[in-house]
């Protein structure tokens, strides 16, 4: 990693962190504090890992910062409380995903009302998301222990899909699904969460958010979900395929009549029919991708036999 074998200790952290009382907004006052992180400076991630410590950066980056203060200098800690959390330590994702009562203090900003505070929405998205995402140096075994656990947590919430539906609105928690969605990196584990956001109706609840009833923000962030999740299913490079089960889901005949139906609304609008019009024509330009590579394997296969025959003719 480049932050270990550039940079050293910044004598003035050393010399905070000598004090018995130190407090986590005295370190973050020092400009240097995130470099040292990266840096994995010993005695500055021993701090870092205390569970009071890492419960004041969650709550830094899920609650909403005083009215007191600058509105320059309004988000300065919950924006370097993110930085902390997601700067590929592993001892700090560790300790967050192993507890519990951290993850829940996390969970919690999905409670909240409509409309998430869209800049600390930005900070829970990246720090929740880092979570299923494997860090540069992780091994697989690790990759999936902490993608297991992260996800066992969420599951066990029971409303997980429900709400962060309900806010996808903003954009920051849209891109968090799509995380959870396409970026999960082993098979087993995708398809796991495939299954279970179907049971938990994760489609369908994004075509709600595409009725005239819903906002154009939603309607965007569900229109773009959709479309993401057939894109996603065909990409070779992903290698998805069609078994995912929440394209399944999107391609079944019921999804595909509510799609018209909305289509077809009486109190239809141009930002409902718009992006319904654009999932539909993503379907079906998936389905002619799909065709066209059936048809191109059938010729490439009746070409071989021809060779195949034309050779045996030969010999003969």
């Amino acid at each position: 990693m480049f932050w270990k074998y550039n940079f050293g200790s910044s004598a003035q952290i050393e010399t905070l962190l000598g004090k018995e009382d130190v407090t986590l907004q005295e370190l973050m006052e020092e400009d240097e504090l995130l470099q040292e992180c990266k840096a994995q400076n010993r005695k500055l991630i021993e701090f870092l890992t205390r569970e009071d410590v890492l419960q004041e950066l969650v709550n830094l980056v899920v609650n909403e910062p005083s009215q007191d203060k600058e509105i320059t200098m309004r988000f300065k800690y919950a924006n370097l409380a993110s930085e902390l959390l997601t700067s590929d330590v592993p001892a700090i994702v560790d300790k967050l995903v192993a507890s519990p009562n951290l993850l829940d203090v996390l969970y919690k900003f999905l409670e909240k009302e409509k409309p998430l505070n869209p800049l600390l929405a930005s900070f829970f998205s990246k720090v929740l998301g880092m979570l299923v995402q494997r860090r540069s140096e992780q091994n697989w075994y690790s990759y999936q222990f902490t993608c297991f656990q992260v996800l066992d947590f969420l599951k066990s919430k029971g409303d997980f899909v429900e709400a962060a539906v309900s806010h996808i609105g903003t954009s920051a928690i849209m891109d968090l699904l799509l995380k959870l969605i396409c970026n999960v990196e082993e098979d087993e584990i995708r398809q796991s969460v495939h299954q279970w956001f179907c049971e938990n109706h994760l489609v369908e609840r994004l075509l709600e958010r595409l009725s005239p009833e819903a906002d154009s923000d939603e309607h965007t962030s569900a229109g773009q979900i959709l479309c993401e999740i057939v894109v996603a299913a065909h990409d070779p490079a992903q290698d998805q395929g069609a078994s995912s089960p929440i394209l399944a889901k999107l391609e079944s005949e019921e999804s595909v009549n509510r799609l018209l139906d909305l289509l077809l609304h009486e109190e239809r609008n141009e930002s409902s029919v718009t992006h319904v019009i654009s999932v539909l024509l993503t379907l079906l330009n998936s389905r002619v991708q799909l065709q066209n590579q059936k048809h191109q394997q059938q010729q490439q296969q009746q070409q071989q036999q021809q060779h195949q025959q034309q050779q045996q003719q030969q010999q003969q």
